[in-house]
């Protein structure tokens, strides 16, 4: 299933989670922010969605899903996704709590409900599917890590939009089961451990279900 944001948002939906109750308020809140638009130059040539947040969490998650419908109810897929963002860290850049690139993570798969926030044991908001399995880098067993935000141009100091095209490894591939309506809901986002903004522009993609 091809999507693209070259002309809208292509169905899909932004949300944030992971953060304590109160951080997404105010003007030193995380500041959530998502909107189809023209990417900045040198990129300025195409359109993205931008999904934007300030990690007062030391844990922000920022992601978009989207429903899949047609699939065969009760039946188990493997979801493999492709996605090209465009980034404007480069790779090896110091940051606080962590690197703007390497240590914001790219997460990708999907959810076997429609996603949601939920609050979690410890009175956080977190969101009602497996994402996290142990560190922030690994993934869970419905949404993986399948790379990472490095990989702009120009400098530390004044970074560039790049094009950076993700995909799932071989090893990190869920393997859902698709409801009694015949759906699933793809979920792709940013996992941080860099306690600042980032600015992440969705551009293409496509998820393959391989029946199982």
């Amino acid at each position: 299933m091809p999507f693209s944001f070259a002309a809208g948002i292509d169905g899909f939906t932004a949300d944030f989670a992971d953060y304590s109750p109160g951080q997404e308020i105010g003007p030193n809140g995380i500041l959530f922010n998502s909107e189809f638009r023209r990417l900045p130059a040198p990129l300025d040539n195409r359109f993205g969605l931008l999904v934007a947040g300030t990690n007062r969490s030391d844990d922000l998650f920022m992601f978009i899903w989207r429903e899949v419908s047609g699939l065969v109810p009760g039946r188990s897929y493997r979801v493999a996704t492709e996605v090209t963002i465009a980034t404007n860290v480069p790779a090896g850049c110091a940051g606080i709590g962590g690197a703007p690139g390497e240590s914001v993570v790219i997460k990708a798969g999907a959810s076997p409900v429609r996603p949601a926030k939920a609050i979690n044991a410890a009175g956080n908001v977190g969101v009602n599917f497996d994402k996290d399995a142990g560190p922030l880098t690994v993934g869970g067993n419905q949404v993986f890590t399948i790379g990472d935000f490095s990989g702009g141009g120009g400098t530390c100091g004044q970074g560039v939009y790049a094009p950076k095209t993700l995909r799932s490894p071989d090893d990190r591939i869920p393997t859902l089961t698709a409801d009694s309506g015949g759906r699933l809901w793809i979920v792709i986002g940013t996992d941080s451990g860099f306690e600042d903004r980032t600015e992440i522009y969705y551009l293409e993609g496509a998820v393959t279900f391989t029946p199982t």
